[in-house]
């Protein structure tokens, strides 16, 4: 962001990097938010398969 803000104007080498670094960020919180999720997920598969199990044995 200092780049950007301090190069002078729009278009610059600077402008671009700043860009690219902000969707190469969002690009790794979108991948750890989809891990994070998938995960729940599985988790809640574990549990709703043990809660069937034990239905089935009462």
């Amino acid at each position: 962001m200092w780049l950007s803000t301090y190069s002078g104007s729009r278009y610059t080498l600077a402008w671009y990097s700043v860009r690219v670094e902000g969707l190469i960020a969002s690009s790794v919180v979108l991948v750890l938010l989809a891990h994070h999720f998938r995960r729940v997920q599985r988790g809640l598969a574990d549990t709703v398969t043990k809660l069937l199990r034990r239905t089935e044995e009462l």
